[in-house]
């Protein structure tokens, strides 16, 4: 008798440590927590900014022998337009079309005689200041670059309220506002200029 009780009680220490280990494992199971997963960085976009060449070049103050203004409009960095008179200097450029810019770029230097160059950027739609030469009345003032660097490379600048067909650039130099900066311009290399359209 006493044998039964016994094995007995074996028996029933023995279930109710069996259920207790069932019971942690599924406690355990529960408790356990689903791992977040690691968020997805995205690559950022590149931006392709789609460059155009204006149309044609409508006029300037004047030109060298082999160095055309259209020259500055080829697509071919190793030509350029060429005028070496001490005078004011400028140049029309025809877009083909009324266009909304968001900002030009040129591919020129103002290394030569170190002369400290900017460049002032004007448009229009009106055909009759066309021919005021460097005349800057009732063009729309779009922006001005910086001190263009004395090393060939591309220089941008940001235009704003730059509406219109016409595009006028007009170099500058606090020694001589009229002349001198293009003159130096033209010698260094007045290369490529292309524009880039507003985003509507």
């Amino acid at each position: 008798m006493k044998l039964y009780i016994k094995i007995g009680r074996v028996f029933l220490v023995s279930v109710i440590a069996i259920t207790l280990l069932i019971s942690g494992c599924l406690d355990n199971e529960t408790n356990k927590t689903t791992p977040t997963p690691e968020p997805t960085i995205e690559p950022t976009p590149v931006v392709e900014e789609n460059w155009l060449t204006p149309a044609a070049v409508v006029t300037c103050c004047g030109e060298e022998e082999g160095f055309p203004a259209s020259a500055s409009i080829d697509g071919n960095l190793s030509t350029y337009w060429g005028h070496i008179k001490g005078e004011a200097h400028w140049i029309i450029y025809d877009l083909g079309s009324a266009q909304n810019i968001s900002k030009i770029r040129i591919y020129t230097d103002s290394g030569f005689g170190g002369a400290p160059c900017k460049l002032f950027i004007y448009t229009t739609n009106n055909e009759s200041l066309l021919s005021n030469g460097n005349e800057t009345k009732g063009w729309q003032r779009a922006g001005e670059s910086g001190t263009i660097p004395p090393s060939l490379h591309w220089t941008e600048v940001k235009l704003t309220n730059a509406t219109g067909r016409y595009l006028k650039i007009y170099p500058y130099t606090h020694f001589k506002p009229t002349g001198t900066c293009g003159w130096y311009f033209s010698l260094g290399g007045f290369r490529e200029i292309e524009y880039l359209p507003r985003e509507e």
